[in-house]
Parts: structure tokens; sequence; C-alpha cells
């Protein structure tokens, strides 16, 4: 059927409660059809190293009518480029 899902999009932020821990840009998810986790790939324009380190974190992707919400288990930044682990996409 697939080898692998992709989501992409522009801009999307990673929560900690209220408090925004980072703005991404240029943001790619993708589940392979191997792997049974979700992965994050994005370019990162504010970071908030403590709000970062907290849990629970959310990624939230916006979309038409709503948002796209993942929980983070793991995130990495390097430079301008950030990494995350994340559970499965919530309703």
């Amino acid at each position: 059927m697939f080898d692998e899902l992709v989501v992409t999009g522009g801009e999307a932020t990673i929560s900690w409660a209220w408090h925004t821990a980072a703005v991404c840009r240029s943001w790619r998810i993708y589940k392979s059809r191997t792997r049974a986790q979700w992965s994050l790939v994005a370019t990162v324009t504010r970071v908030d190293p403590y709000k970062l380190q907290q849990r629970p974190l959310l990624f939230n992707a916006p979309r038409k009518g709503g948002y796209w919400c993942w929980p983070v288990k793991a995130v990495t930044v390097m430079d301008k480029q950030i990494t995350a682990a994340l559970g499965p996409m919530e309703a």
C-alpha cells in the first residue's frame, strides 16, 4: 500500500501546557511501514530550552478545521534543526 506516510506543513508549535516551547517551520512528519513510530524533522525559528525539557509536550500542526496533535516522546535541537520521536496522533 505505502512504504512511508509523510505529512508536511509550514508553521507549527511544540507546546508545554499553554506555553510555547518551540516554533517550527518547514516541518515533516513521517511514519514508515516497518516502524510503528512517528518522527518529526523541522527547522526551528524560536526555542525555549527550559520549556522544551518539560513534560508532557505536544506537537501542534494547524490544518483546515483545526489542528493535528502528537505527543512528543523525545526531542533534540541542533543548530536550527529539531528532531523528535512522536507518539500516536491524538484526535
